[in-house]
């Protein structure tokens, strides 16, 4: 299967997380280099949340011929940390595990289906899957400069 390089993308995500975020303690959690920054759980629930999001995107796509996908930004999957960070990556792992169960009994075709994207212009299921992967990049990404800033001796 030519896209099983990005079911196995999306499937290391919530692992990725995981790996990077186990060995700090709780205060970490939840702190915040600046008051506008998002906190590592935050951006977990950020994640979670936009899972379902991606999902009926996907859904769109293989419903309809060359459907229109509007933009959602980050407003419209609210980084509300209402959980512990384990909760969230779970939360995280289980709504992605929803998403790879989708994409694994797609066909070739399906893959390639269109759509058009409100900023992005025309675009494909398998570019849509790509940009979820972006997504998650750059969140982790951004959680690894969190971590970094973290102050270690912090009693916070």
């Amino acid at each position: 299967m030519p896209y099983r390089a990005l079911i196995e993308a999306l499937r290391a995500s919530p692992e990725h997380i995981a790996e990077l975020i186990h060995h700090l303690p709780p205060s970490a959690h939840t702190w915040k280099p600046k008051p506008e920054d998002w906190s590592l759980a935050q951006t977990v629930a950020h994640l979670a949340a936009a899972e379902s999001l991606f999902e009926a995107r996907l859904r769109h796509i293989l419903a309809e011929s060359n459907p229109f996908l509007p933009y959602f930004g980050p407003n419209v999957a609210k980084p509300e940390a209402d959980a512990p960070l384990e909760t969230l990556v779970a939360r995280f792992r289980a709504n992605r595990d929803l998403l790879i169960n989708l994409l694994g009994g797609l066909t070739l075709e399906d893959w390639q289906r269109p759509a058009v994207h409100e900023t992005m212009g025309a675009t494909t299921l398998a570019l849509q899957v790509q940009n979820i992967i972006n997504h998650d990049a750059e969140h982790l990404e951004a959680m690894k400069v969190v971590i970094a800033a973290y102050p270690v001796n912090s009693k916070q």
